[in-house]
């Protein structure tokens, strides 16, 4: 007995649960599950940031892989502890150089600020 001829329309997921990948109405929904799943980099890092350059180093650097790899390292468990804590620290200095832009209001005094400068006339209201 002959198999049954199976065709497979553009666009179609091969990991779709619904239809195994021939397409399907649900195949779109399925790539996106996908791609939102797929493993994300523990630590990426900018070439023209020397912090990052620097926090890469500690992490793949040799110094770090000698001793990862040594006698008193844990391999690749420390290796992805310290990309881990370097990404950590990442996020951090960037939310911190982000906090500390400054602010782009001009600042007010009795001249420009109504308010202010009713008060500096004496009136309370």
């Amino acid at each position: 007995m002959r198999e049954p001829i199976r065709q497979q329309l553009k666009g179609a997921f091969p990991y779709c649960k619904w239809c195994g990948g021939s397409g399907c109405m649900g195949c779109d929904q399925e790539r996106r599950k996908y791609q939102e799943q797929r493993a994300k980099p523990i630590f990426s890092a900018d070439r023209d940031n020397p912090e990052d350059m620097a926090a890469l180093r500690r992490v793949i650097g040799r110094e770090a892989l000698e001793h990862a790899f040594g006698p008193d390292g844990d391999g690749m468990a420390e290796v992805e502890y310290n990309a881990a804590v370097e990404s950590l620290l990442q996020a951090l200095r960037k939310s911190r150089r982000t906090s500390e832009e400054p602010i782009d209001e001009p600042e007010q005094d009795a001249t420009t600020s109504p308010t202010l400068a009713r008060v500096a006339e004496g009136d309370e209201s």
